[in-house]
């Protein structure tokens, strides 16, 4: 039986409208702003409609081949790689710890993020500041974020419901914060101040829970020394704004445990950060 008519190169296909692919192309020049791969496979659709099956796969022939030997195509490889060999500690071989629950210690603009992230993720996070005041303040800021993301349509009440039910303001007290597997600070850049709350959760928080610092420069043994056990603590540096940066900055300190880093990492990983 003749099956000419099945296929695709013998085909015609409707032209795409001229106003149709210049909305598009405007569209992916704003929220795709220098990547090429978007405006090549517009220039793809129009091809399918506006020519010969073969020219038009030519088209794309020509497109893929640019896009292929581009500097854009060689550094999404190169990201690919890199992410998953930076995920990997070849000397740690200890299992991680379990990552269910998460304390936020400072819930301002990088806490909230943090807050974020690990909410998105599935994690209970119970939120602590220095007052029940700026708790309110942080959580206020992180339902505004998620009722924008609702009026702009990117999502749903019902998904934003979900990840605010994560998040469990907890006052000023160090004492709620004793059954958490990790707890991160997330306060000013001020190592007096790091040290206190590392003493006070070193009293409060269960064996084995990682400690970690969202500190961007200060020592994380001095942190650590803060506490009796030096082997827990990590730096866990996020980057702002916490939940739009994928990059993670797991820092170890000289005492720091095996099983704190392959914890860090798993959480990194659970939470979708580029460690």
């Amino acid at each position: 039986k003749d099956i000419s008519s099945r296929r695709l190169s013998c085909a015609t296909a409707a032209p795409t409208s001229v106003a149709a692919l210049d909305t598009k192309r405007a569209h992916y020049s704003k929220v795709r702003a220098g990547e090429l791969a978007p405006q090549a496979i517009i220039a793809c659709v129009e091809a399918s409609g506006d020519r010969p099956f073969r020219d038009g796969m030519n088209v794309e022939g020509t497109e893929f081949g640019k896009l292929l030997m581009g500097a854009q195509s060689r550094a999404m490889q190169y990201m690919f790689f890199a992410e998953r060999q930076c995920a990997k500690v070849p000397e740690v071989t200890e299992a991680p710890g379990p990552v269910e629950s998460v304390g936020v210690v400072g819930v301002g603009l990088m806490g909230g993020g943090i807050a974020m992230c690990c909410a998105e993720a599935g994690l209970r996070v119970l939120l602590l500041d220095v007052d029940e005041a700026s708790v309110d303040r942080g959580v206020a800021a992180i339902s505004a974020h998620y009722d924008s993301l609702v009026r702009q349509g990117s999502r749903t009440q019902e998904q934003v419901d979900r990840v605010l039910s994560m998040l469990m303001p907890a006052g000023s007290s160090y004492d709620v914060l004793a059954d958490c597997d990790i707890v991160i600070e997330a306060g000013f850049e001020d190592l007096p101040l790091k040290q206190r709350i590392f003493t006070q959760l070193d009293g409060v928080c269960k064996p084995g829970c990682v400690l970690a610092s969202n500190t961007s420069r200060l020592d994380i043994d001095e942190i650590a020394g803060a506490t009796k056990r030096p082997q827990d603590v990590i730096g866990c540096h996020f980057f702002s704004p916490a939940h739009v940066m994928r990059l993670l900055e797991n820092v170890r300190g000289p005492r720091t445990a095996p099983r704190t880093i392959a914890t860090a990492m798993a959480f990194g990983k659970k939470i979708k950060q580029g460690k």
